[in-house]
């Protein structure tokens, strides 16, 4: 901990803020329920919207293969998968799926591609972009938890460590 000085018990301040949240105390995270468009719908009948009911595209067409490879219904609807189908399906597969994608242009691409999860992608994306409107389209998929590292308090761990009467700058304001 650094010498005690007013500014680190400022989350507006880099010396205080918590490191994960830096100093919001929320996260953003993709929401499950905000991607699926109707639960009673099937994923080629476009029951999730960030897929933009698109199935030629690259993403598409590894999705596909990894639900083969797996043993998973494109064509079932969402209510009817199982946790772990939807865990392949949100946050990807360790297994490798070979490919052969055909663009629209009729151009012909083989390789071996590990598919990363709906989820996961959109979390990659809104980190990795320089687009705003990128970003904000995303967003709509994403809810406001509190931070996992600070709960909230906005200030990082060595901040929260220093008490008095057994009380945080947090608990006390």
């Amino acid at each position: 901990l650094p010498e005690l000085e007013p500014r680190i018990f400022s989350f507006n301040a880099p010396y205080g803020a918590c490191e994960d949240c830096k100093g919001l105390g929320i996260k953003l995270k993709i929401d499950e329920d905000l991607i699926i468009s109707d639960r009673d719908l099937s994923i080629k009948e476009g029951a999730i919207i960030p897929l933009n009911n698109n199935d030629n595209n690259i993403f598409f067409t590894i999705l596909e293969e990894t639900c083969k490879l797996h043993n998973i219904d494109l064509n079932k609807p969402i209510r009817k998968l199982s946790r772990s189908e939807l865990d392949i399906i949100f946050y990807g597969s360790k297994e490798p799926v070979d490919i052969k994608y055909v663009s629209k242009n009729g151009n012909v691409r083989y390789s071996t591609e590990y598919y990363e999860g709906i989820v996961t992608n959109l979390e990659r994306r809104y980190m990795e972009t320089q687009s705003g409107w990128i970003r904000e389209w995303i967003e709509q998929f994403m809810t406001e938890l509190p931070c996992p590292t600070c709960h909230g308090a906005r200030l990082n761990s060595a901040v929260l460590s220093v008490l008095i009467n057994h009380k945080n700058i947090y608990e006390l304001t």
